[in-house]
């Protein structure tokens, strides 16, 4: 899949007082993924802080790809006619799911 051959990338980490250190490519990207202390936790690129539940010192990790695309392209393939599956939030697009 696409998300597999490009990866998730690291882009940077949250400081202490949970500012956003980023390199330069996550400052290009639409979004950013930081650990929450509950699960994953989705933010715009242009937040200056972590939200209150980000975990200090834990990476920014983003996809270099458009994750409504990706979305769009997941939900397609598991609707066909012949297909029985149904979307799922499990391990198979944890960093599709906001």
């Amino acid at each position: 899949t696409r998300v597999s051959t490009t990866g998730v990338k690291f882009g940077g980490h949250v400081e202490t007082d949970r500012t956003l250190h980023l390199n330069t490519s996550a400052r290009a990207a639409k979004e950013l993924w930081l650990l929450g202390k509950s699960g994953p936790l989705l933010i715009a690129t242009d937040a200056r802080t972590a939200p209150t539940d980000a975990l200090p010192l834990s990476p920014v990790l983003f996809l270099p790809l458009d994750r409504q695309q990706l979305l769009e392209t997941y939900r397609t393939s598991i609707s066909g006619v012949s297909s029985d599956k149904t979307e799922s939030t499990t391990s198979e697009s944890p960093f599709l799911n906001p």
